[in-house]
């Protein structure tokens, strides 16, 4: 039987392949490849062909020898790591888009690809960065946007915006740092730890500051401050720092030790972001004796409270008529809320928990009994706080739940093991103090 031309071999594979016939298209491509007519066509199609079958693994060993034979297919090696995805290989995924993106520097959707395959191997900083630039570099692409943005949430906790709009606070910074530049003089030098959006480094310039070092330990958020620095005019005056604070040094970083020291790295419950020994390190060995620090005391403020929703977001009980009360010893000892949302109800005058002295050298653990009165009757879900602010010696702010909005600090509800009942003129104990990670606000 005379052998049928491999041309028409490959023509039928095409027709079978088009019809959906899987297995009788690889059968005839395999013999076409075998024969050598148009065998590199043939090869993708058997390996295109395996990724429509669920084949993933022979999918992926097909456009591994494409990629292999041919180092700058960017087509195969954007395959290749689009399967090694799917397959779960996100680091050898990484390595693959890296490639791809490194023979087509021009093309949007490998870098996008490559930063959806840098989020999935957890490394989130890496995967903003090159979608940063790839936004920066195509402005008008609206999937590597929505893409970037998402990345940004694994890095870029979502309290920064409505912080930098909080007035009353940036107010408050700003009369400080005035103060603290005009009292060191035209040479005055500014170290900001915790750069953020640059907001109080640029204030610092804008005061008259000789020079601002800010250090931002996170690489996208550095990046997008020193392009805010430069857009104000700045860029002369203040230098970002991709380093945490404590990994600066004089004579490299700074040089020389600054007359003012500014921080924002307050959380709502104080301690959250390192505090305490990021300014016990900056005091050591990165500021001049006397210098300024703002701010220059924090005092963590609060009152018993209850209610409801409170209880609701605190305790479990019965629900659904199944008893579920012992997961509340695995439910959170710290909520975020916003001024009276959800509602809730005093039952306590307003008292001072634990307050820290920033200038100070060393701040060890505390844990001190302090009675709060009761002012009313009702259950004690625990004690809602927030804080005052000591910026310097004629500015304080401070955040009560009055006058809160749902930007900037907010107030913390520190939940009790378990609900207390108390009547007005009732004194309940309570341990108040810090293991230098966070506040401790419990029940005594």
């Amino acid at each position: 039987m005379p052998e049928i031309p491999v041309a028409e071999l490959f023509r039928e594979a095409v027709s079978h392949h088009y019809n959906g016939r899987l297995a009788e298209a690889e059968r005839l491509y395999l013999e076409v490849a075998a024969r050598g007519h148009r065998k590199a066509e043939a090869e993708r199609l058997l390996a295109a062909l395996a990724n429509e079958d669920g084949r993933l693994e022979v999918a992926l060993s097909r456009w591994q020898a494409i990629a292999q034979a041919h180092p700058d297919d960017v087509l195969a090696l954007s395959t290749v790591g689009s399967l090694l995805l799917r397959l779960g290989r996100v680091d050898e995924a990484v390595d693959a888009f890296s490639a791809a993106a490194a023979r087509a520097p021009d093309d949007p959707d490998v870098a996008a690809n490559l930063g959806v395959a840098l989020t999935d191997a957890g490394r989130p900083e890496e995967a903003l960065t090159v979608l940063l630039r790839a936004v920066d570099r195509w402005p008008d692409v609206p999937l590597l946007r929505h893409r970037m943005r998402l990345a940004a949430t694994a890095v870029v906790p979502a309290w920064h915006v409505p912080m930098m709009n909080d007035a009353p606070r940036n107010e408050a910074f700003e009369r400080a740092i005035r103060r603290a530049v005009a009292a060191h003089g035209p040479a005055a030098r500014v170290l900001d730890i915790g750069t953020g959006s640059g907001l109080l480094s640029m204030m610092a310039a804008r005061a008259g500051a000789a020079s601002v070092v800010t250090c931002e330990l996170v690489a996208p958020i550095a990046a997008i401050a020193r392009q805010i620095v430069e857009t104000n005019g700045f860029g002369e005056r203040i230098r970002v720092v991709t380093k945490k604070s404590t990994d600066l040094a004089v004579g490299a970083d700074l040089d020389q030790p600054a007359d003012v020291l500014v921080s924002e790295i307050l959380s709502n419950s104080v301690l959250t972001e390192g505090v305490l020994a990021t300014f016990e390190d900056a005091l050591s060995r990165l500021v001049k004796p006397g210098a300024a620090v703002i701010p220059r005391g924090v005092t963590a403020v609060g009152c018993l409270a209850g209610g409801a929703a409170l209880e609701e977001m605190a305790f479990a009980g019965t629900i659904s008529g199944f008893d579920l009360s012992a997961f509340t010893a695995l439910s959170a000892p710290r909520l975020p809320i916003i001024g009276f949302s959800p509602p809730w109800t005093r039952l306590s005058a307003d008292h001072d928990l634990v307050t820290f002295d920033l200038t100070a050298t060393a701040h060890p653990p505390v844990l001190e009994r302090r009675p709060l009165r009761a002012s009313a009757d009702g259950v004690a879900v625990g004690i809602v706080q927030w804080m005052r602010v000591e910026l310097d010696a004629e500015t304080t702010f401070t955040n009560p739940p009055e006058t809160t909005t749902a930007g900037g600090w907010q107030q913390v509800l520190h939940t009790f093991p378990r609900p207390i009942r108390v009547a007005a003129g009732q004194s309940v104990e309570i341990l108040a103090g810090h293991d230098r990670a966070g506040l401790v606000l419990l029940p005594g």
